[in-house]
């Protein structure tokens, strides 16, 4: 069973309003999953991703070292069930169907 971590977000600035916060994001169009075509704006999706690490970086932020990374993703996969229900023979037949024949390309 594969059990997805939950992001916290976090405020954008100092400067934003209270209350105001954001989540790293990533923008898809139709061209590179036309999936997107079909869904709806505030409805939570699930996507497996493949990705290839491109950069990394370390950045001092007050006390602590934060690190971050870009990525291309070069493949996909949209699971007919909730990943939260997957077990490991479910996922590696996703990832046989699905993560092969949906490149994006890149």
């Amino acid at each position: 069973m594969l059990k997805l971590t939950k992001i916290k977000p976090e405020s954008w600035n100092d400067e934003m309003p209270m209350g105001k916060t954001h989540y790293p994001y990533l923008n898809l169009d139709s061209d590179e999953v036309p999936e997107v075509k079909d869904w709806e704006v505030g409805k939570t999706y699930q996507i497996v991703l493949e990705v290839k690490q491109t950069s990394k970086s370390q950045n001092k932020e007050k006390k602590d070292v934060v690190t971050g990374a870009s990525f291309d993703i070069v493949a996909y996969g949209i699971p007919k069930n909730n990943l939260d229900d997957l077990s490991g023979p479910e996922l590696e037949k996703m990832q046989a169907e699905g993560l092969s024949t949906k490149k994006t390309g890149k």
